[in-house]
């Protein structure tokens, strides 16, 4: 008879509990996932290059579940990748190829813009984008385009 309530070992634990007390083998995707919230972390400032590198060592050369838990304890769970995600990087792109675009126009060398110059590249956009909708618009109501 099989035992409904067992857990596959290919399950990824849903919880810091789940992963607590599970004696289950850590699988490679469950490895990876450690060492990437890892490299995340270090990327935002959390900690620093030789820690960083300790802890994927540590998360390389675990074996169980619960080994991977107090590499990521005193780190703040990752911010779920959804829709907002996934338009944060389109909206980034946009501004990056926009400046890129701006910088071939005026002749000179394209480099990644500063913060400051994202903002403002930001700014710009959003700007020139209320623009033509205005304009459509206004064209629209008056009986110019339509």
């Amino acid at each position: 008879m099989i035992d409904s309530t067992r857990r596959d070992s290919t399950d990824a634990p849903t919880t810091a509990l789940d992963l607590a007390s599970s004696s289950v083998r850590a699988s490679h995707a469950e490895r990876a996932a450690t060492v990437e919230r890892l490299h995340t972390a270090l990327g935002e400032g959390r900690l620093e290059l030789d820690e960083t590198e300790q802890r994927v060592a540590a998360a390389y050369g675990s074996s169980y579940r619960s080994d991977l838990l107090p590499l990521l304890a005193d780190l703040p769970a990752a911010e779920p990748r959804g829709l907002r995600a996934g338009w944060a990087q389109v909206w980034q792109t946009i501004v990056r190829q926009a400046w890129v675009s701006l910088a071939r126009v005026r002749g000179t060398r394209p480099t990644d813009p500063s913060r400051g110059q994202q903002q403002t590249m930001t700014v710009v956009l959003v700007a020139s984008t209320l623009w033509v909708l205005l304009c459509l618009l206004v064209g629209f109501s008056v009986g110019l385009l339509g």
